[in-house]
């Protein structure tokens, strides 16, 4: 039967099986292959480097390679240990943040519990101390059991010998590839320049994929730097006890597909006006208001024509990402949709161009 609108719907299903084994095996093969794939990338971030030191310096290709890739692993150690030094700092203004809101929430449960018990003497019957313990009971909705957690700890202390190994390889292929990444890369470019079609297409695919996803992720990185500074003012005015670290979690939440501030913002209004706090209730609203503003002027303003994705295909794709992989799905699932996207539209103005009559 050449039925058109049965063949696009079976190429559509095609289309979706085959993204799928190709994500389900490329996430095996990546994590298979993934010591060599970081040696990869250590490598190619100190090949620059690499080759200073060989035609400036005259180090032998063996002793620049070293050099630089333990220059290289020292920067990236250097900044993730700032990183770590960063979060370690503001742990305890998070603790005191989480712990006054276990007592603001403790302490409106008691009042309602208490302002039904008044109502309903014969329903609520035991006092509130007891319905907690009653409720903290194992099988209960409160109930906390600590196996989980002694199980983490267990595995993770099991994965250690695991883990080492795995830096261990990472870093001695990275040392190895960085030896014969010339070598390596002349050969690869000699083999696809042989084939002009395939050659060609390697080549497009980079350049629109890098003109789409650095015009998205600039977009997000100018949102969530406006929206943390943003965010901060408010938070400064509303009495945080630290404001910067708030808002720059707050601009991260946003820049998350499927979540986005209001995911913070509207339970911070509703716990205010609990608590008839209406000033910090209409900030929190403002806020929120703000950065939906800010993203809708300046996303489309940086992203302009080069993605332009119709949001009932974006939304399929983020819960087809979620389904199959979880969150990291839900991160994923955007960024190979603006990669392909990218990918077609480019494919198009080049096919485009190439039908315009020779002037």
């Amino acid at each position: 039967m050449n039925n058109p609108l049965v063949n696009k719907l079976l190429i559509f299903a095609l289309g979706l099986l085959g993204a799928y084994l190709l994500l389900r095996f490329g996430f095996w093969f990546l994590g298979l292959m993934l010591p060599f794939f970081i040696g990869f990338a250590l490598a190619s971030i100190a090949h620059p480097l690499t080759n200073f030191f060989v035609n400036k310096l005259k180090f032998p290709q063996s002793l620049a390679s070293l050099v630089s890739l333990l220059l290289v692993i020292g920067v990236l150690g250097g900044l993730l240990y700032w990183l770590f030094i960063g979060v370690q700092s503001s742990i305890p203004g998070l603790t005191a943040f989480f712990e006054n809101l276990g007592s603001d929430v403790m302490t409106s449960a008691r009042n309602l519990y208490w302002t039904l018990q008044y109502r309903y003497p014969n329903i609520f019957v035991i006092p509130f101390d007891e319905f907690v313990e009653q409720m903290r009971a194992p099988g209960n909705l409160l109930s906390i059991s600590p196996a989980p957690i002694i199980s983490t700890v267990f595995n993770f202390a099991r994965s250690l010998p695991a883990i080492l190994f795995f830096l261990i390889i990472s870093l001695i292929s990275s040392y190895y590839i960085s030896l014969e990444y010339t070598a390596v890369y002349t050969y690869l470019k000699k083999k696809l320049t042989e084939r002009p079609l395939i050659h060609s297409f390697f080549i497009n695919m980079k350049r629109y994929t890098r003109s789409g996803l650095l015009s998205w992720l600039k977009a997000q990185a100018i949102i969530m730097t406006v929206a943390a500074i943003v965010s901060t003012i408010f938070f400064l005015i509303m009495g945080f006890a630290n404001p910067v670290l708030f808002g720059a979690f707050l601009a991260v939440f946003d820049g998350l597909p499927l979540f986005g501030a209001g995911a913070i913002l509207w339970p911070i209004v509703i716990y205010n006006l609990i608590y008839a706090n209406y000033t910090h209730a209409l900030l929190s609203a403002l806020l929120y208001v703000m950065i939906v503003i800010i993203r809708n002027l300046i996303e489309p303003r940086i992203i302009g024509q080069h993605i332009g994705i119709n949001p009932l295909i974006t939304l399929f794709t983020l819960y087809m990402g979620f389904r199959l992989f979880g969150i990291i799905g839900i991160i994923l699932s955007v960024i190979l949709l603006v990669i392909g996207v990218s990918v077609y539209n480019g494919h198009k103005a080049s096919k485009k161009r190439e039908e315009l009559p020779a002037e």
